[in-house]
């Protein structure tokens, strides 16, 4: 056979990259399902938590944010994993290894112990983001990319809303370790699906669209460091990060406590908040990539107005409210508080160009987990002192106009 005739058979067997990218948007979305399933679902179960294991609301915020305290210690080396060694192995790894240690989390027989076993869940959690991004970053254009990745992002309030509906269900019917183990199984069966259904681009040399980013040689992590721009917005999403914990740590027992909704029913509501969630990352993509011109820092301060504009609105939330009302003011925050992740993987991946946008991403995922940690657990801790949601949601709506403020020094940097 000649060189020519091996050459043609090779491009044969590759994935044509205008057919195939559609291929790694699914499989990339149902990978970071399957981690967010495991995540989110945390927060899913808490009513049930609190009454087995009595857990105060300091707790809560413990328990609900411990996942991403875990990420937030391996975020920046699952990055540069990816960078080095491609994004399929560490999908699969990761999601395999994050469905083995929540089974793990499922023996638990004391807080303490949920609370180690968690911390370990998230440090293979974190290699769901950098690694999908990636795919992402190098089989879309620039033009296409915030509403690719902002599908992609679906998977993480998708994995959320998959959880209100399906882990309080059977944490009802049976109790919160079989919702654990049913959350298990669906990470490892995913990453089974990425395993043998997801081909790595090996043609990373192959012509870029138009108007997509201009090769770049790899510089290493401490260019990063210096990078102004990625600090400021990712500092000040932390404030968003908080926002969105809150509303997965807290709805069920807001609406409790303060509208009288039975737990079906506020699981319910969470379930909706978080399809809003998934909605908002597919269209604020959208609006960034059409109606703002692929810019992407108007766009992630105008979520953060909305947000701030929600946070106020929960004062507004009382049992003579219809619930109706009520759900529509909690979907409206969903929309926005879950709604910025998609832009943000986007802002942060550009700001430094696809070839460290796996490191990038780790670092400032690393970063977001602070306001996991910090703002729920300030939220909670303000309810326990004051007895009362109010103080918590104005402390909330200043944290988030304090990340407006922030994101507003970014200097955007746009593809020619």
């Amino acid at each position: 056979m000649s060189d020519t005739q091996i050459q043609a058979s090779n491009s044969a067997s590759l994935p044509r990259p205008s057919a195939y990218r559609w291929v790694v948007l699914s499989v990339t979305t149902i990978s970071q399902t399957g981690t967010s399933f495991i995540s989110q679902g945390v927060a899913a179960v808490i009513p049930f938590l609190v009454l087995q294991l009595k857990l105060n609301n300091t707790q809560v915020a413990l328990t609900v944010s411990a996942v991403n305290i875990g990420m937030a210690l391996t975020a920046i080396l699952f990055g540069q994993l990816v960078d080095r060694v491609g994004e399929k192995k560490v999908l699969v790894g990761g999601g395999v290894m994050t469905g083995f240690s929540v089974f793990a989390a499922s023996l638990a027989n004391s807080f303490a112990l949920l609370l180690g076993l968690l911390l370990i869940t998230g440090l293979w959690a974190a290699s769901s983001t950098p690694a999908g991004s990636k795919a992402i970053m190098s089989w879309f254009p620039y033009s296409m990319r915030a509403f690719a990745i902002g599908i992609r992002q679906t998977g993480v309030a998708g994995g959320g809303f998959l959880a209100a509906l399906i882990l309080p269900a059977i944490a009802s019917r049976y109790n919160w370790r079989d919702a654990f183990m049913t959350a298990s199984i669906a990470a490892v069966a995913v990453s089974f699906v990425c395993w043998f259904v997801y081909r790595e681009d090996t043609t990373r040399e192959r012509k870029q669209p138009k108007g997509d980013d201009p090769p770049r040689k790899h510089s290493n992590i401490h260019s990063l460091f210096r990078n102004r721009s990625l600090w400021y917005i990712s500092v000040g999403t932390t404030a968003y990060m908080g926002a969105q914990f809150v509303l997965l740590g807290y709805t069920q027992l807001f609406l409790h406590d303060n509208v009288n909704i039975s737990i079906h029913w506020s699981a319910f509501v969470l379930a909706l908040t978080l399809l809003a969630g998934v909605f908002g990352r597919v269209l604020w993509g959208i609006i960034s990539d059409r109606f703002f011109s692929g810019a992407r820092k108007p766009v992630m301060l105008l979520i953060g107005v909305i947000m701030a504009i929600a946070s106020l609105a929960m004062l507004l939330v009382h049992r003579g409210l219809p619930v109706w009302l009520v759900t529509v003011l909690f979907c409206c925050f969903g929309f926005s508080a879950i709604g910025w992740n998609g832009v943000w993987v986007t802002f942060v991946s550009e700001l430094v160009g696809k070839e460290q946008s796996g490191t990038a991403v780790g670092l400032g995922m690393t970063v977001l987990q602070m306001g996991v940690l910090g703002f729920p657990l300030l939220f909670g801790s303000l309810i326990d002192r004051f007895h009362s949601y109010n103080v918590s949601w104005v402390v909330l709506f200043a944290i988030v106009c304090l990340g407006i403020l922030t994101i507003s020094r970014v200097r955007e940097k746009t593809s020619t």
